[in-house]
């Protein structure tokens, strides 16, 4: 079962990382008049929080599935992707504060996409990296 779950995994998270992180990285402006957008009325964007939501669960099964049988770079993985949801959800939870800032200076949000982009892309890479390992380990590459 962990075999299934880690191949399905990587391949979910190096596919949309890539997608995404170079959307961000190619188009900042997208995100950025989203953010804006949400700022501009009084709730966190309902997107964000869908996509931190799902990787948040995603990243518990893994750590969870992880354990039996141990595997340490699996457990690495999704401890660092728990990382990641927890310091975004960080921010949205200062939602109120933000959004002020987000109306007053919209220019560095294109920084800050430009950012994420690169963080999504590396995330990918690790993914891609550790579906290819595990495809390996398991003799199914020919």
């Amino acid at each position: 079962m962990q075999y299934g779950w880690f191949l399905i995994y990587y391949a979910v998270v190096a596919v949309l990382g890539l997608w995404y992180g170079s959307g961000f990285i190619r188009q900042p402006e997208v995100f950025s008049r989203y953010l804006v957008r949400s700022a501009e009325g009084h709730r966190p964007p309902r997107l964000l929080l869908k996509v931190l939501r799902y990787t948040l669960i995603f990243s518990l099964i893994s750590v969870l599935l992880s354990f039996y049988p141990f595997a340490a770079a699996e457990l690495v993985f999704s401890t660092l992707m728990l990382g990641l949801v927890f310091a975004s959800g960080r921010v949205l939870l200062l939602w109120d504060q933000l959004r002020v800032r987000l109306v007053e200076r919209p220019e560095s949000l294109q920084r800050l996409s430009v950012k994420m982009g690169w963080i999504l892309v590396g995330a990918a890479v690790a993914a891609a990296v550790l579906w290819v390992r595990l495809l390996a380990r398991q003799g199914t590459l020919p």
